[in-house]
């Protein structure tokens, strides 16, 4: 039950509903059956960003892993034959930044054809960090079966 209080404010009577004090109300069992069967869960899905609740978030992740949700994930990958210019890898890198999507993005070291060692734009890896890695090689079918992909950038050769 709520109880209802008036106040006065601006010289208006206003009706003020304070949340119950029982604990032993049926709302508050239920949401306490919640919070303790939550703690067998295998994940936990929080509508948040993490830069607004970090100590939160922090506390859940020391207690139950973090996955991305299904279909959550693009993964990109040109194959083992297809090369691009270096130009044509910093517009697809910041297509990817852009979309601001979880990403594993298979990058062979040839994948351009120069000697730089990380021909990825500069900032890529900072800018990417905490949704998105880069691999030289990972296994695809597994990959692609996963049910956080759901979605495949690749050259379609």
């Amino acid at each position: 039950m709520e109880v209802v209080k008036q106040s006065l404010v601006f010289g208006l009577t206003v009706n003020v509903q304070v949340q119950e004090t029982d604990t032993t109300s049926v709302v508050h069992c239920i949401i306490f059956k919640a919070f303790d069967e939550a703690r067998d869960a295998d994940y936990v899905l929080c509508n948040t960003v993490e830069e607004l609740r970090p100590s939160t978030i922090a506390a859940l992740r020391a207690d139950r892993p973090f996955y991305p949700p299904p279909g959550s994930v693009l993964y990109i990958s040109f194959g083992s034959y297809a090369h691009v210019t270096k130009q044509e890898l910093h517009e697809i890198a910041g297509g990817v930044l852009a979309s601001d999507a979880r990403f594993l993005w298979v990058m062979r070291p040839d994948i351009v054809s120069s000697d730089d060692p990380d021909p990825l734009p500069e900032g890529f890896a900072r800018a990417a960090a905490g949704r998105g890695l880069v691999v030289p090689w990972c296994c695809q079918v597994e990959v692609l079966s996963h049910a956080a992909v759901g979605g495949f950038l690749t050259h379609c050769g």
